[in-house]
């Protein structure tokens, strides 16, 4: 089943998503007759493997090219390449939300025809498949090679202690206690590095909770407060092994306090292995999988791709560049990589892995592996950012708001200059993990000579209209205040089958650069926001409260929990907080705070009591 792409404006990446369907041709030949393939990978770090790679491929191929790119910030790169319609013949990247993203952009070719997948662990195949947000024919990806995520611990030291493996969570924490009594800093950890908060959390999960959980969200089937409560209270508990404040060390301060001996344990991936060996080059490292689990049974390592290759779809010389794929499965090649960078390859065969991840092997000969939960959340969420808060909040209601932040609504905000636009928009976006739409309806109308769809009611019932026949989410109408009449505006919206509105968008002014006696924006007029625009605002949602019988997001200046409550009070179901945002980052949880505190002073058990209350 193929499908249409998933709707990136929401993430970001119109401009390159937008440019799936146009792709220019790659695989150039160049003058010397050759064919030149291009790669670009995201791992800058096996640079080195790369170029060796680079160099064995041409002195042995007479017929084709190679040219490999392991640039910074790749990922940054190959998005500005795509904008630019300038693509590569191979990207190499990992099986994260980033692919998904191309994938649903159907900008990678199916190589299911490709000889060498019949050689790949199917385990990685299919975390491959739970990455497709709405399952696909066909196979978009190589995995090459993975990496795996669980317990370094110092081995001598285990050793010279007598201390033994742990199986279970049990006999992991009563070992971080022995540990402790032996004058010994069980764990070490690098959390102000937020990222580096996501190891502990993935190892956890893997045991406690499906790979899937982020994709049957989406679907409605399940909640993350119902599948994540036990993995984020074990995280936590993990604190109680750390250094003190370990927000105030980076991942390079914990790679260097483990390589010394500071610590016993270090919960991270195989991916730290050569910062720790740079730091001491003869410790004695192994690992061993996370026991989040009672049950041994139970325990799976957290193992993902973490570097496959996709050709892109427009390549010109796919045999060429299925030869180029062909030379990175060779044994001796899979095994340089292996070397380099210390990772688990992807292909069936006996390689020769590194001697730390000895207490890996049985889980990674025998396929019982786990995705990673992150690779699967969308980039928006920021999920590191939020762990690193919740692990750092000491309140005893911490885990029940850290969930409630992950169960957060996804509210995708539509414009367009024509219907078609809209429609087309909301089509696509009817099979994403996304709530609810708000149609911004103060866009010019270009077939209406630019007047904005919102400011002619006839427009705007046609416009929710036509957009309620394709949508599958509810559709929010976000009211224009450039208005006579903005009832008149609610009523329309009604009218044509809208499920809730929300106003007020911004109100239409001018600046003048008086230095350069022009106009400071481009276009003459822009909007105006923020507190100049709140009493109108208020005034406004009293007015469409009073007037139609929609739920009504109330907006426009609100900086305070008063202004907040001012817009609830006047018919707001609910409430948006835009423009103070950037003078105060905390703005939006200080009001909540504020509204919370209001109705216990009051002692008002529903906020709907507040809802609408002046008349």
């Amino acid at each position: 089943m193929k499908r249409r792409g998933k709707a990136a404006l929401c993430l970001g990446m119109a401009g390159v998503m937008a440019a799936g369907t146009m792709l220019s041709g790659c695989g150039k030949e160049e003058a010397n007759g050759k064919v030149k393939i291009e790669v670009v990978q995201y791992k800058p770090e096996a640079v080195d493997v790369f170029e060796e790679l680079e160099k064995k491929f041409n002195e042995t191929h007479d017929n084709i090219e190679l040219v490999i790119d392991s640039p910074n910030d790749a990922m940054t790169i190959l998005k500005t390449r795509f904008i630019r319609e300038d693509y590569p013949d191979i990207i190499g990247i990992g099986s994260d939300v980033n692919y998904s993203n191309f994938l649903d952009s159907d900008m990678l070719m199916d190589i299911s025809d490709f000889d060498g997948l019949d050689d790949i662990k199917e385990a990685y195949l299919e975390t491959d498949k739970e990455m497709e947000y709405v399952p696909m024919d066909g196979v978009y990806a190589m995995p090459y090679m993975a990496n795996a995520s669980g317990v370094l611990y110092n081995k001598d030291m285990f050793e010279e202690h007598g201390w033994t493996i742990p199986t279970t969570w049990d006999e992991f924490t009563a070992l971080c206690e022995r540990i402790e009594a032996e004058g010994i800093q069980p764990l070490y950890f690098g959390f102000k590095d937020s990222w580096t908060c996501l190891a502990p959390w993935n190892a956890i999960a893997a045991d406690l909770a499906p790979s899937d959980v982020c994709s049957e969200v989406n679907k409605g089937n399940t909640t993350f407060t119902d599948n994540y409560r036990e993995v984020a209270e074990k995280e936590k508990a993990l604190l109680a092994y750390a250094q003190d404040n370990p927000a105030a060390y980076g991942y390079n301060d914990a790679c260097t306090a483990f390589a010394k001996g500071e610590s016993a344990m270090f919960v991270i991936g195989s991916y730290a292995v050569p910062q720790i060996k740079s730091v001491n080059p003869d410790m004695n490292i192994d690992s061993f999988v996370f026991p989040a689990s009672n049950n041994a049974e139970e325990n799976v390592l957290n193992s993902g791709n973490d570097l496959q290759f996709s050709i892109m779809k427009n390549c010109e010389h796919k045999e060429e560049a299925y030869e180029v794929l062909r030379f990175f499965m060779e044994d001796e090649n899979v095994q340089a990589y292996i070397d380099d960078q210390s990772a688990v390859p992807c292909k069936k065969g006996d390689f020769e892995l590194p001697s730390m991840l000895d207490g890996m092997k049985e889980y990674i000969n025998e396929g019982k592996l786990a995705d990673y939960q992150d690779h699967h959340y969308p980039s928006e969420m920021s999920v590191d950012a939020m762990i690193q808060t919740y692990l750092l909040d000491g309140s005893e209601n911490a885990t029940d708001k850290f969930l409630k932040k992950f169960d957060t609504k996804i509210i995708v905000n539509v414009c367009g200059k024509t219907t078609e636009d809209y429609c087309e928009v909301v089509e696509r976006l009817g099979n994403e993990p996304v709530d609810m739409l708000e149609i911004n309806v103060s866009c010019p109308n270009v077939k209406e000579g630019g007047i904005a769809f919102g400011q002619k009611p006839e427009a705007l019932y046609d416009i929710t209209q036509a957009v309620k026949k394709v949508a599958k989410q509810p559709v929010i109408m976000k009211l224009s205040p450039n208005v006579t009449d903005i009832t008149e505006m609610a009523r329309a919206a009604e009218a044509g089958g809208a499920d809730a509105l929300s106003l007020i968008n911004t109100l239409t002014g001018m600046k003048i650069d008086v230095k350069r006696r022009t106009f400071a924006v481009k276009n003459k007029t822009a909007g105006v926001s923020g507190p100049a625009i709140h009493p109108i605002a208020v005034r406004m949602v009293y007015q469409v409260a009073n007037a139609v019988k929609l739920p009504i997001i109330g907006m426009g200046g609100i900086a305070t929990t008063e202004d907040a409550l001012e817009m609830i009070m006047a018919g707001a179901s609910a409430i948006a907080v835009g423009t103070a945002n950037f003078n105060n980052p905390y703005a939006t949880m200080e009001i909540t705070d504020g509204i919370e505190k209001y109705l216990t002073e009051n002692q008002i058990d529903d906020i709907n009591e507040l809802i609408g209350c002046v008349k």
